[in-house]
């Protein structure tokens, strides 16, 4: 279900809502006074949603020598 930033008009308060399209649009009927309010869009790849595993050789190469080269660190991996 997509998420909506709604502004009441009157006061200015943004207001984030979970709703179906459908009763997005029933929503915007009931409440005049109120508007989708558009703020800057949020992407996130497929690696830093947890759906695919970063390549090997980025492992390796990259997140392996920071670990090793930054004793006491605290990184850690979901794919460990």
């Amino acid at each position: 279900m997509p998420v909506y930033d709604v502004r009441d008009k009157n006061t200015g308060e943004v207001t984030e809502m979970f709703m179906s399209i459908a009763k997005w649009e029933q929503f915007k009927r009931d409440n005049p006074d109120k508007e989708q309010y558009f703020t800057n869009m949020h992407f996130s790849d497929s690696i830093s949603l947890g759906i695919k595993k970063p390549p090997r050789d980025f492992t390796e190469g990259v997140i392996n020598r920071i670990k090793k080269n930054n004793p006491g660190n605290r990184m850690e991996s979901r794919w460990d």
